[in-house]
């Protein structure tokens, strides 16, 4: 095949494998009709193959690109001054985006650079047979679209890989010289093709599996940018409110990854760190909650009592100082507390919502407000005998609100979790331990899918994804236990946050920010109220009841220290926040799985130690250097220039060249300590007559080149004792 042939069938892969990103390009970027931008790549690849000056190929690609402006971004009004119109909106655009006005990349810059990028890389791909560069530059723009955009590309992915390999045959194909050397190739390539064909109609089967596990492999690191705050900034390209962790009022659709935000949104100075409650929700429509109601009133004097759970089950009452920083909602403790001083009425008005249990500022302000509480802490004992009669359940019959078209597997696996359970306790804790530590979910803000249309949220949560935050854990308990019969509401508010400070009295000062936001359920057990239950894994809400009786202990008490993975919490902390991700069992055999991670990184260290030994033998690395190098012949080698200069390379490691030797008395010098058939003498007459020989063309010969890295392979024992 000679030079002409080569560059066109460079052309027909640069046009194939750039034509198929076109309609995942113009979808992402809110564009239509693919065929005009296809026929400019088109376009583009014929330029290049048959104008050899590089001016001139620039001035016919810029005429075209116009064209294509034209029809994809066609004058508003007069057509005479449609290319001033355009040049002034791309300088704008372009400035904006450079001093970071734009919260997205806006189509028109990004239509640019895309005709810039793609005339670049047909040009290097057809002039100069970078063939791997478009298909990277593809990959890697498919890869950020099906991460930060949530795109599924799997089908373009394979088009792309289909491209490539044919491409490579063909290649390949024609340096084989002789026919008799062409067959073993075609056969052999065939069975490694429908091999490959075989695995691929396996893999969507154990797709699913190998995805879960290396998300589940991956998942610190990603939290741990998750944390740098690496997503936000991605995000913030795009317009997706509901995707940053804090207190939002729209519940309406959950679903999805969260991306944190580590901005403060209000200080506490307590004794110690608790949940801080802001409102109740109770309508779950199927896709989110939503309030049963908005009735509130004012709060005029103080102190304002909010009393809902006997003296028993709570402890000695404690000050509590909230400072905030320009919110509308004030978060209280749990337990028995009084307001006692409040921001100033002045500027705002604050009011209490009765159903929802949330305090609101009709005005966002900044205001420190005081609380006496008394902290919720009872045991099992206390609760076990505590019944729910058909009074009680038709008296909170709002908080059994279930949708009409609620998928009956849910009721039937919250049938089957309490089928051995016979107190009301019992059956919550037995609901609350198969969600937090079965095993069964996976705790992740970075992989939760969003749900399908027309899919209920928790069923999906429950049986398809089982990878969700707390959203998805606090909404799929509530739903459970409302099946049963249980008047369960979902809850709203932060976490204890950090530790910042210390005051006198033992008082600590804590910073809550908008990454401890979270949600959890709250029950209703007669004689006792409303109690907080926690299943989310990893968090330890102080308010829960601990069985003695079960097997699997749901909290830790405030008594035993929690080893918490932020290293700024305290041991003496009652949760962790939510900034922290792991496997549903650690935080309940934090001993074992300490024990692992040790056993895991020594068998790591071990392995790496062992690969590293040979390293370090000289004969050892000489063997694969020209162990690499031959295969880099066999699978990419196509050119006299390239090839011998990487050959050239290699050998002189072993044999020194002479100050001012010519590559042929070289190559005959080699050729008198190495036997080889004058294959290295053939080989650079050959590189000699394409360097100088004025465009003559020499056929690549790839069998000598194999010839002489076999031959100094074998030799290199001699040369390792030589020296």
């Amino acid at each position: 095949m000679n030079i002409s042939t080569k560059k066109w069938w460079r052309s027909f892969y640069a046009f194939f494998l750039l034509s198929a990103g076109v309609p995942t390009f113009l979808t992402a970027n809110d564009l239509t009709t693919s065929l005009p931008l296809i026929g400019t790549i088109a376009v583009f690849c014929l330029i290049i193959r048959l104008v050899s000056s590089k001016i001139i190929r620039v001035i016919l690609a810029f005429f075209t690109s116009l064209v294509n402006l034209f029809i994809y971004f066609p004058p508003a009004t007069v057509r005479s001054n449609w290319f001033l119109e355009l040049l002034n909106q791309s300088q704008t655009e372009f400035n904006e985006l450079v001093t970071n006005q734009f919260h997205y990349f806006p189509e028109l810059p990004a239509f640019i650079l895309m005709l810039c990028l793609v005339y670049l890389l047909t040009t290097l791909t057809i002039d100069y047979d970078l063939w791997a560069l478009p298909f990277l530059v593809l990959v890697l723009y498919f890869m950020m679209l099906s991460i930060f955009r949530e795109f599924d590309l799997l089908t373009e992915s394979i088009f792309i890989v289909i491209i490539l390999f044919s491409y490579l045959f063909i290649r390949q194909l024609s340096l084989l010289q002789k026919k008799h050397n062409r067959w073993p190739f075609v056969f052999f390539t065939t069975i490694i093709l429908l091999c490959l064909l075989g695995i691929s109609v396996l893999i969507p089967t154990r797709l699913p599996e190998v995805t879960q596990t290396i998300e589940a492999r991956s998942a610190p690191v990603r939290e741990f940018f998750n944390k740098q705050g690496l997503y936000a900034r991605i995000r913030a390209f795009q317009e997706a409110g509901r995707s940053r962790t804090g207190f939002s009022e729209n519940d309406e659709t959950l679903g999805g990854p969260v991306y944190d935000q580590t901005n403060v949104v209000f200080t506490a100075v307590q004794e110690s760190g608790h949940y801080y409650k802001i409102q109740n929700k109770g309508v779950y429509t199927g896709t989110g909650w939503t309030e049963n109601s908005r009735s509130s009133f004012q709060i005029n004097e103080l102190p304002h009592q909010l009393v809902n759970y006997p003296e028993a089950i709570v402890t000695e009452a404690t000050t509590l100082q909230l400072t905030t920083n320009n919110q509308t909602f004030l978060p209280y403790s749990y337990g028995n507390f009084s307001l006692t001083a409040s921001p100033s009425m002045q500027d705002s008005a604050l009011f209490f919502l009765p159903d929802t249990q949330r305090y609101v500022l009709d005005k966002s302000s900044s205001f420190t407000a005081t609380f006496t509480v008394a902290n919720l802490s009872y045991t099992y004992d206390m609760l076990v005998d505590s019944v729910l009669t058909d009074v009680e359940q038709s008296e909170h019959q709002t908080d059994l609100q279930l949708p009409t078209n609620l998928p009956k597997r849910i009721t039937s696996l919250a049938e089957e979790i309490t089928s051995t359970k016979t107190t009301l306790l019992n059956q919550v804790l037995a609901i609350q331990d198969y969600l937090k530590s079965s095993g069964e979910f996976r705790y992740s803000k970075v992989d939760t899918p969003h749900t399908p249309a027309n899919h209920d949220y928790v069923d999906h949560f429950l049986f398809d994804s089982k990878i969700g935050y707390c959203d998805n854990f606090s909404s799929a308990m509530v739903v459970l236990l409302r099946t049963l019969g249980i008047p369960a509401r979902w809850t709203k508010g932060f976490t204890m946050g950090y530790q910042t400070g210390n005051h006198s009295n033992e008082l600590k000062e804590y910073s809550i920010l908008n990454s401890n936001a979270h949600s959890w359920p709250e029950v209703y057990f007669p004689g006792f109220g409303w109690l907080p239950f926690e299943p989310t894994p990893a968090f330890a809400n102080p308010a829960t009841v601990q069985s003695r009786q079960e097997t699997t202990p749901t909290a830790i008490p405030e008594s035993q220290p929690q080893q918490s993975i932020s290293e700024t919490t305290t041991a003496s902390s009652t949760t962790e926040t939510e900034t922290t991700t792991s496997t549903e069992n650690n935080t309940i055999f934090p001993d074992t799985t300490i024990t692992h991670k040790s056993l895991w990184k020594f068998v790591v260290f071990s392995l790496f130690l062992v690969a590293l030994v040979p390293l370090l033998i000289p004969s050892f690395r000489q063997k694969v250097r020209w162990f690499l190098l031959y295969y880099q012949v066999v699978l990419f080698a196509s050119d006299n220039q390239k090839s011998y200069q990487q050959l050239l390379i290699q050998v002189e490691k072993l044999f020194p060249r002479q100050r001012a030797e010519n590559l042929l008395d070289y190559s005959y010098r080699v050729e008198k300590a190495i036997p080889m058939q004058q294959r290295l003498i053939k080989l650079t007459k050959n590189y000699e007559t394409t360097i100088y020989g004025q465009n003559q063309e020499i056929q690549f010969d790839k069998e000598s080149y194999l010839a002489v890295i076999k031959t100094i392979s074998k030799s290199l024992r001699f040369f390792s004792k030589r020296s």
